[in-house]
């Protein structure tokens, strides 16, 4: 029965931590696109002009944007107050697991925002990573679905704006190469933000 208890316990804080995260990261990612916000720069002069819309949102691998304009620097501030917040509420042991969860939440969707960006993902044989990533190009033409992968937080805030529909070939390969035509770029031809041209973006300095 402890077992049972324990496990139980440990799947409700499973749950709350993702929830927690995915709710840092939607808001951290918002944030970053406000006109008002400090930290804008840091996410729309660094990842956006590297992959500035739907049209170049991949390359062979993930270009990282470096310094004061890395996007990390958005989004740990959030995740380290979630990560801590446990220690205020739970027993010790449960508030580190807790942490250990938001970090592990955290880590898992960065890599599978990595994933939208590259060429050829090793996720791209799946049709939801298609539709998926078709939802991320949209971002990088609008402000709009600042979640990666899951929008609960965007629906709920009416942030998520649906991709276009796409073709049923595309959903059962992944999305195309980035030369390939982009249903969502398509929709809309260019980013609204007019941000500066990426210097050199097709570089490839990868991480």
């Amino acid at each position: 029965m402890n077992h049972l208890v324990a496990l139980a316990r440990f799947t409700a804080l499973l749950a709350a931590t993702y929830y927690v995260t995915t709710f840092c990261l939607w808001f951290s990612h918002w944030l970053g696109h406000t006109r008002w916000s400090p930290l804008r720069n840091c996410h729309l002069l660094g990842h956006h002009r590297i992959y500035p819309d739907s049209r170049r949102c991949r390359s062979g691998g993930f270009i990282c944007s470096r310094g004061k304009h890395d996007s990390i620097r958005t989004m740990v501030p959030w995740l380290v107050l979630a990560a801590g917040g446990g220690f205020l509420v739970l027993p010790l042991a449960w508030a580190v697991c807790g942490a250990l969860q938001v970090a592990g939440w955290a880590g898992f969707f960065a890599w599978l925002h990595v994933q939208f960006h590259l060429d050829r993902s090793v996720l791209r044989r799946f049709g939801w990573f298609g539709v998926a990533g078709f939802r991320h190009d949209l971002h990088h033409d609008l402000d709009s679905n600042f979640m990666v992968g899951d929008h609960f937080w965007d629906r709920l805030t009416g942030t998520f704006r649906e991709a276009p529909p796409i073709r049923r070939d595309l959903l059962t390969t992944g999305f195309p190469s980035q030369d390939t035509a982009n249903p969502a770029a398509n929709h809309i031809q260019t980013s609204q933000r007019g941000l500066p041209p990426s210097p050199s973006a097709r570089s490839k300095t990868d991480c």
